[in-house]
């Protein structure tokens, strides 16, 4: 592939302005907002992310080491500081940043899109919290949009279940969520609490429209 670009780029006109822009390794392009997706699929079909070298060296681990995936973004928001025990999944991963006691943001998701909102904090700048690296967040000036999987209503216990992970606060999903398939009685038992929740996310849901379609299956 570094063959192929090479040789794509040497047969390629432009402009000297380009060129330098391209040199000076400047972003080709800005987004507005930064978009970040939550795997709400099933833990065993999630894709992983192999920690960096660089990023194994800094750990002391060494090449036979079985700590090699980098946590994604639900781990990181089961271990999230005390100050955030109550917020769900959608609002942690809108509103707030895993990162390091430097301010540097963790790398986390596969798909999450780097912005300019991450750029490393002043060191005057407060954290949630600073007891480890795993546990510092840092607050967003802006939300990221989020995404997920989205299920179908008509698959009761993938759409529930989903539903679940992204509104209710949870500290470990195994165990709360997907234990003896927990988060069906869960949904029953805080329907309306999770209706509420998702109109701040979903400005277009109809939430009577999806209650009553759940009735009827």
């Amino acid at each position: 592939m570094k063959q192929l670009g090479v040789r794509f780029l040497n047969t390629v006109e432009m402009s000297s302005q380009e060129a330098a822009w391209y040199l000076l390794r400047q972003p080709m392009s800005r987004s507005s907002h930064e978009v970040s997706y939550i795997p709400t699929v099933w833990p065993q079909e999630r894709h992983k992310l192999r920690k960096r070298k660089a990023v194994m060296d800094e750990e002391n681990l060494d090449e036979n080491s079985t700590d090699i995936w980098t946590k994604s973004m639900i781990q990181r928001y089961e271990e999230r500081p005390s100050e955030l025990e109550d917020k769900w999944l959608a609002d942690f991963v809108a509103w707030y940043t895993p990162v390091t006691k430097k301010g540097q943001p963790l790398v986390t998701e596969v798909n999450d899109d780097a912005s300019g909102d991450d750029e490393p904090a002043p060191d005057n700048v407060p954290y949630e919290s600073t007891s480890t690296i795993g546990s510092a967040c840092r607050k967003r000036s802006a939300p990221r949009v989020i995404r997920y999987r989205g299920y179908e209503l008509n698959d009761v216990v993938n759409y529930k279940r989903e539903i679940i992970t992204l509104y209710l606060p949870f500290k470990n999903e195994a165990v709360e969520i997907l234990d003896r398939n927990g988060f069906l009685r869960m949904y029953d038992k805080r329907e309306a609490e999770i209706m509420t929740k998702r109109k701040e996310f979903e400005s277009n849901i109809d939430i009577a429209k999806i209650l009553d379609e759940l009735k009827k299956i």
